[in-house]
């Protein structure tokens, strides 16, 4: 089920809404625009309209005690996806995309546990499209893609999320973790 909202405080935060009134798993939740957008350690992210904003509820099927995996998944999964039309993106790890030393967006993922397991995650996923951006980040706009409306975006992004999901639903998730390897970036200084 997909739910379109012109305004919000957080797709995040809508998605926990959802969840308490039984919304299950594969809800997703866009924004054209959010009020009080974040990312990981409480940080705010830049919401304007143009960028994608959304959210993936998600309940697991299988015992995850490690929140990290559905992290590494989807920014992978996503990763994965973009790269034909951003070939130069890479992830900054743990959670982050980036083309060259710009951001371009960004994954936070926040659980619920019963029985020292997840017992649901909501997905938050922002990138930058056609919207203004803070210095350090790009958007896609600014780069030569043949991504070239939300909609696609938007596609593109949740069949990264599904593709993460699939691996990290895996029993053995070593090799989702090897090919997450693969396209982190190094920031080091040369």
């Amino acid at each position: 089920m997909l739910l379109e909202f012109d305004v919000v405080d957080s797709t995040n935060t809508i998605g926990w809404h959802l969840v308490d009134q039984g919304y299950g798993d594969g809800t997703i939740i866009v924004a054209k625009r959010q009020t009080a957008g974040r990312g990981q350690w409480g940080r705010k992210w830049e919401s304007e309209v143009g960028g994608l904003y959304l959210s993936f509820i998600y309940v697991p099927k299988l015992k995850i005690v490690d929140p990290k995996i559905i992290t590494i998944g989807t920014v992978w999964g996503i990763a994965h996806q973009l790269q034909e039309f951003v070939p130069s993106l890479r992830i900054k790890a743990p959670n982050d995309l980036y083309v060259g030393k710009y951001k371009l967006g960004g994954i936070l993922t926040e659980t619920r546990w019963h029985n020292q397991q997840i017992s649901v995650a909501v997905i938050g996923v922002g990138i930058n499209g056609w919207n203004p951006v803070p210095q350090g980040a790009i958007s896609l706009r600014d780069l030569e893609t043949n991504i070239s409306n939300l909609q696609q975006l938007r596609q593109l992004t949740i069949a990264g999320i599904n593709l993460g999901k699939s691996r990290w639903e895996q029993a053995d998730t070593t090799a989702l973790e090897q090919d997450y390897q693969t396209l982190i970036t190094d920031f080091s200084p040369r």
